[in-house]
């Protein structure tokens, strides 16, 4: 497993680029890991310095991946469209995949038709829950409600990019962990048919989150809840080989700031000492280079080592490891609570023995 997982490491097939045209956002939310960050858009000589670090990799690699990310990068639609313009231009790379992190607060059917006829293939939107939970964790800056536009402008989004898969990320915390059934059926009934799935996913407690995040008894809990209580069957328990899911352990990964600044993490960003280098000179710090792709793995984690669930388990997050390396930062990345485990076995025993029954009924 650990030779696979350097093998994926170091392949280079693909470039992954996640830019953030503009750190700015239009919205306060109080688990934002990204704070007092600058709010200028990335000017017409850094974007012409991404095509040529995109073009430097042409002799390596086969396809470009591209992500577009924040801040709110639709606060920067018209550097996103001078960029895939650039791209389509000039870049000697062809787009393979193309997606974007939004808030989904700035759409419009313009904006789709653009981004329809680029072949943006995913567009990740988050919705918190019921209107009334949303609002006060969506936090417009003005004040005003967020949730009614953002559901309005998924309905856009749906109708006129029939090809884009649409992400609605439920952010899961301790205040609105129990509304998440009522929204998943409201959402998933409104969109039915649709290329749109609702899904949850748990917030970390990263620099400056200010809300109560789950703990890893709980987040079984909330899954073996939403099985048994809520009766969602759609929840799959079945335990997987995990190699290494951070995008961080990639070579050919990076994520590009408005001035150029590149980084390996989505959540080093407005952090200098995590520069890894800049567009136009390369990669200069190699040190934490080889700190993410290497040394802050599960595989080089005590603790995971001597572990049952091992196998099972994609070890977590390598930043709060490496944050606890530098700076002696608290941390526990353990993703899987041994007791939440045995439930989960538990269930998929018992949809085993479902299966088991519908067969032998059916003669």
């Amino acid at each position: 497993m650990e030779y696979l997982k350097r093998k994926r490491s170091f392949c280079c097939n693909n470039l992954s680029l996640v830019i953030a045209p503009t750190l700015n956002c239009n919205f306060k939310c109080p688990y934002c890991y990204e704070h007092d960050l600058p709010s200028r858009k990335m000017n017409e000589k850094t974007q012409d310095e991404l095509i040529n670090f995109i073009n430097l990799h042409k002799n390596k690699t086969k396809s470009l991946n591209l992500c577009w990310h924040g801040g709110e990068p639709m606060l920067a639609f018209k550097v996103i469209k001078n960029i895939l313009n650039k791209i389509n231009e000039k870049s000697e790379i062809p787009v393979s995949s193309h997606q974007m992190v939004t808030n989904g607060y700035i759409f419009s059917k313009e904006i789709c038709k653009f981004f329809n006829e680029t072949k943006l293939d995913y567009i990740q939107i988050t919705v918190d829950g019921t209107r009334e939970t949303h609002d006060k964790n969506r936090i417009h800056k003005s004040g005003i409600s967020t949730y009614d536009k953002i559901i309005e402008n998924i309905d856009l989004i749906v109708e006129e990019m029939p090809n884009c898969n649409v992400g609605v990320r439920v952010n899961i915390h301790n205040t609105n962990k129990g509304d998440y059934p009522e929204i998943h059926k409201k959402l998933t009934d409104r969109w039915k048919g649709k290329n749109c799935r609702v899904y949850p996913a748990f917030v970390l407690p990263q620099s400056g989150c200010n809300v109560a995040c789950l703990s890893n008894s709980e987040k079984p809990k909330f899954y073996v809840d939403l099985y048994q209580k809520y009766k969602m069957k759609n929840i799959n328990f079945t335990p997987n080989l995990e190699v290494g899911s951070c995008s961080a352990i990639y070579e050919n990964h990076y994520v590009i700031d408005p001035d150029g600044l590149l980084f390996k993490c989505w959540a080093d960003f407005g952090i200098s000492e995590r520069v890894i280098g800049n567009l136009d000179a390369g990669i200069n710090n190699w040190e934490y280079v080889s700190e993410y792709t290497i040394s802050t793995d599960k595989f080089k984690d005590d603790k995971c080592l001597k572990c049952n669930i091992f196998p099972i388990c994609d070890g977590g997050c390598n930043r709060f490891r490496l944050d606890y390396k530098l700076f002696g930062t608290p941390y526990d990345v353990c993703p899987v609570d041994r007791h939440g485990l045995i439930n989960y076995l538990k269930i998929i025993y018992e949809q085993m023995l479902n299966k088991k029954n519908q067969w032998l009924n059916s003669f």
